[in-house]
Order: structure tokens, then C-alpha cells, then sequence
């Protein structure tokens, strides 16, 4: 979401919270999609009394691949 941009569901047919890693560098996205966050995020939301109708989190940082680069190794 706060790429404005879209990434292929895996299981667009089931309701799920989605997580995404998003690499600052290249752009690359990846989607964890673990059950185990989203319903830890939706009891913890609860217990505050918030009312969750959907999740997305967005976790950024660098691939694999850019952290390979910016320490000079070839990810090849």
C-alpha cells in the first residue's frame, strides 16, 4: 500500500492478512503470508478493544540480492 503498487496473491480465493517485505533498494517484493502474525496482530488489536476489518504490513529492508551488492559480494 504505501507503494501504490499490487503483487500477485498466492491464494487470492482465501482471506488472509498479508505480509510484505519490501526491499528499499530494488523494489522487490516478497509475501510471507503466515497466519501466525496476522492472528497475533488481530488478539493484540482486540485486547485494545480496535476492531480489525483487514491487515497489511509492510516490513521494508533489503533483499538478498542488495545485500549481497552493498557488501561487494556477488549473489550469483
Amino acid at each position: 500500500e504505501s507503494l501504490n503498487a499490487y503483487v500477485g496473491c498466492r491464494d487470492p480465493d482465501r482471506k488472509h492478512g498479508g505480509q510484505f517485505l519490501i526491499c528499499r533498494s530494488c523494489g522487490t517484493v516478497a509475501e510471507l503470508d503466515d497466519d501466525g502474525i496476522a492472528h497475533a496482530v488481530a488478539e493484540r488489536a482486540r485486547a485494545l478493544g480496535f476492531g480489525v476489518e483487514r491487515q497489511t504490513i509492510e516490513v521494508m529492508g533489503l533483499c538478498p540480492r542488495c545485500i549481497a551488492a552493498a557488501a561487494g559480494v556477488s549473489s550469483a
